[in-house]
């Protein structure tokens, strides 16, 4: 049995015991695809005005041969004999070249724009989608289950403990990577992350899987089980993950009809950034008390013991020069008493 149902955002569509809604829509930025840009060859940059430049040329080739036409955006009234006119200008060195917020690569959480680069004569622009349409369908059903079938194993399974990636309070998500290894034969393995629960396969050599998770919060702990039989095994998955909106790129999606998504404002993780700023502010405390507790202890250390350094100090560089001085000084002294005497004896000697 086929049907086909037209769903609206928040309005649940009832098929029988069968409740179908759609929490939210993610539309591709189409619009954003009419963007014009401005060029020097080289480089490209956003062009953010609504009108067009006053000077306009076909081609690179008109350009060159000054073929080109002026489009003037004037206001003009008449004043007597002569007509007063304002015109519009842009001054494109200052667009190009000033504003870098306008040249490419340019990055938004929903669209890119970057140079290509490829062809010789001319710059073209890429853009790239990071995700097309998404949309977040929840499903509720109402049945009576008339049999089961039951497959009971009784193996070991473990799981080494894991860190998750990503990102709280979007779309995308965040994901661990985890690896099960069985005891025994291949078996499917029950993982259960406090309210999350998750089926994943196992083997003797180990099975790489990922388990996807949306949280509202930055810090990750989770203390999940995995069980094969009986026996139940523990491993941590622990991270923190990133905040990717901004209140700017979220207020410039819906002003530019590129999401309708009714949550798309929502505020950090505030207590994760307290948590941070205390460690930080805490931190910087011990520093301060050990640069205090030092300035303190050397101001105490130089008027006690500093004073008797600083004159042992000078002492000895005192006697350092003055040896130094005096030993040149003494063998002058005594040369020159050697030869007064030499001369001494040479002259008693004379007379005798």
């Amino acid at each position: 049995m086929q049907q086909e149902i037209a769903l609206r955002p928040s309005i649940p569509h009832d098929i029988g015991g069968t409740t179908i809604k759609i929490s939210s829509l993610v539309i591709p930025p189409t619009p954003a695809l009419l963007t014009s840009f401005i060029s020097d060859g080289t480089n490209v940059a956003l062009w953010k005005s609504p009108h067009l430049p006053t000077l306009q040329c076909p081609s690179w080739k008109d350009a060159k041969d000054l073929q080109c036409e002026l489009h003037p955006k004037c206001r003009c009234q008449p004043a007597e004999i002569t007509v007063r006119c304002i015109c519009e200008d842009h001054n494109l060195v200052e667009t190009f070249h000033t504003s870098l917020v306008n040249r490419l690569p340019v990055r938004r959480p929903w669209i890119s724009f970057e140079e290509d680069q490829n062809e010789r004569d001319r710059v073209s622009v890429k853009a790239v989608i990071p995700t097309l349409s998404e949309a977040e369908i929840l499903l509720s059903m109402k049945g009576e289950v008339n049999s089961t079938v039951k497959e009971i194993t009784d193996s070991v399974c473990k799981v080494n403990n894991a860190e998750i990636t990503g990102c709280y309070q979007c779309t995308q998500g965040a994901v661990a990577h985890i690896e099960c290894q069985s005891q025994d034969d291949n078996t499917m393995a029950t993982v259960i992350c406090e309210d999350f629960t998750f089926s994943i396969p196992c083997s003797p050599r180990g099975m790489k899987s990922s388990l996807r998770f949306n949280f509202q919060r930055a810090r990750i702990h989770l203390s999940c089980t995995v069980s094969c039989g009986q026996t139940e095994t523990n491993f941590d998955v622990t991270g923190i993950l990133h905040w990717t909106r901004t209140f700017y790129s979220a207020a410039e999606k819906i002003l530019a009809g590129e999401s309708n998504i009714y949550n798309e404002v929502d505020l950090p993780d505030i207590g994760h950034i307290t948590s941070v700023f205390l460690a930080w502010y805490k931190f910087s405390l011990v520093v301060l008390g050990i640069l205090v507790i030092s300035v303190i202890a050397g101001y105490f250390f130089f008027f006690n013991c500093g004073l008797r350094i600083a004159l042992l100090v000078v002492r000895v560089i005192g006697n350092v020069i003055l040896r130094v001085v005096r030993t040149p000084i003494l063998l002058l002294w005594r040369t020159i008493w050697k030869l007064r005497e030499s001369s001494r004896k040479r002259h008693t000697s004379k007379n005798l």
